[in-house]
C-alpha cells in the first residue's frame, strides 16, 4: 500500500475568531469546506472557488470549538477553530 500524501499547508486565522475566519494556502486542493460541531452536526458548508484564500462568516455560530472539514480531489483534511 502506498500512502504518498502530505498534509496541506493551510493557515486558519484568526483563531479564536468572532466574525470572519480566513483560510489561506488552499491552492485548489479542495473544493468544499464544512463547519462541524464536536458532536458531528454540520452547521455550514461552502464551495471553494479554487483561490488560495477563502473567508467564512462565523458571526452566526454559537461560541465553542468547531471542526473545519476540507474535501475534494479524493482527499480530506480537518482542523479545529474556536468561535468566541
Amino acid at each position: 500500500m502506498n500512502f504518498d500524501w502530505t498534509a496541506p499547508e493551510l493557515s486558519v486565522y484568526p483563531n479564536p475568531a468572532s466574525d470572519v475566519l480566513t483560510v489561506a494556502g488552499l491552492a485548489g486542493e479542495f473544493d468544499r469546506v464544512s463547519v462541524v460541531t464536536l458532536t458531528g452536526q454540520q452547521v455550514m458548508e461552502k464551495s471553494l472557488a479554487g483561490r488560495g484564500t477563502e473567508t467564512l462568516s462565523v458571526s452566526n455560530l454559537q461560541p465553542g470549538v468547531y471542526l473545519l472539514l476540507f474535501s475534494g480531489n479524493n482527499q480530506s483534511y480537518s482542523t479545529r477553530f474556536i468561535k468566541q
